[in-house]
């Protein structure tokens, strides 16, 4: 009696996460994905910058101004201040 061979399986390819190339990536693509990368940092540290200037003038401004901006809605009047 012979034995059967056994059928052997495909195995599904794995999908490439998004933003990943293949290992034949040209200059052009890998020089595209830098400048998209470094667009992208550009635009984070200038988000943080502001952030830091935003901060940087609320340190500075007195206690009084400080709570009246945290809490716009409720502000002393005359007769509440002691």
């Amino acid at each position: 009696m012979k034995a059967g061979r056994r059928e052997m399986t495909k195995l599904k390819r794995r999908k490439e996460p998004t933003g990943v190339r293949s290992r034949g990536s040209s200059m052009a693509d890998l020089q595209e994905q830098l400048d998209r990368r470094t667009r992208e940092l550009n635009e984070a540290l200038d988000h943080q910058t502001a952030a830091s200037a935003v901060l940087s003038v609320i340190g500075r401004s007195p206690p009084v101004r400080r709570i009246a901006t945290l809490n716009p809605g409720r502000r002393a009047g005359p007769s509440e201040r002691q």
